[in-house]
């Protein structure tokens, strides 16, 4: 269950992955994909509709119809279960949105709030009716200021489900709480195209960030893991 903050200034963030045994999210191809189980997507969605808001980047955001699945009678019904009111959110982080993202984002007048996180300076195309922008930093989104202006909606809990950059961008910022990783009974090997949970940032030893186990348990031949980022021990 994810637990929602009691302070009025945060936002929990919880991020979800699902891995091969040998570390890969992701393969070099679309053939490789799903690599969890409907036991997997099960889960991810019941994540989902634990939260006020779910954040992707701009390639997750590219790979599936999200915006399908969320306007689905079985996630409406998940986010009754949870006692949700309001329109669920649905933000999207790219410092460089163009006319296919916008695209892909389009509410088409179903029941949610769509918000394309950007920078400053990012040239938009025409934006869809319902597509809300906001302007976080120059140069590439700035993490920390998009994180308070959620907070700011009122947001208690979000499903970060970004890709290896982006989510180790958000963890290099300390702004993820928890981690839920699937890990699933299969080997991809490495080859270009294989990247593991986290890619573009090197921690520097002092500066590892430890997690704590909260939850594990296993249902047919996949694992379920439950950490806790732990604050201020790297």
């Amino acid at each position: 269950m994810v637990a929602r903050r009691q302070e009025q200034d945060c936002v929990k963030l919880a991020a979800n992955f699902v891995m091969t045994v040998d570390g890969k999210v992701q393969g070099p191809g679309a053939d490789y994909w799903p690599i969890g189980s409907a036991a997997d997507l099960a889960q991810l969605l019941d994540l989902r509709a634990q939260c006020d808001v779910l954040v992707h980047g701009r390639l997750t955001a590219m790979s599936h119809d999200h915006l399908g699945r969320l306007r689905s009678p079985e996630f409406g019904a998940a986010l009754a279960r949870y006692e949700h009111a309001g329109p669920y959110v649905y933000v999207v982080v790219s410092a460089h949105p163009d006319e296919a993202l916008l695209a892909q984002v389009d509410p088409k007048g179903a029941v949610l709030r769509v918000i394309v996180a950007t920078t400053e300076e990012a040239q938009l195309p025409s934006v869809p009716a319902g597509v809300e922008v906001w302007r976080q930093g120059s140069g590439q989104v700035d993490l920390p200021a998009l994180h308070d202006r959620m907070a700011a909606e009122g947001w208690r809990a979000g499903a970060l489900e970004a890709g290896p950059r982006l989510f180790g961008a958000w963890v290099a910022a300390g702004l993820v709480d928890d981690l839920y990783v699937t890990v699933a009974p299969k080997l991809f090997g490495t080859s270009f195209g294989t990247p593991t949970m986290i890619n573009g940032v090197l921690f520097a030893p002092d500066e590892v960030p430890e997690l704590e186990l909260l939850d594990h348990r296993a249902e047919g031949d996949e694992v379920y893991l439950h950490y806790r980022f732990v604050k201020g021990r790297a």
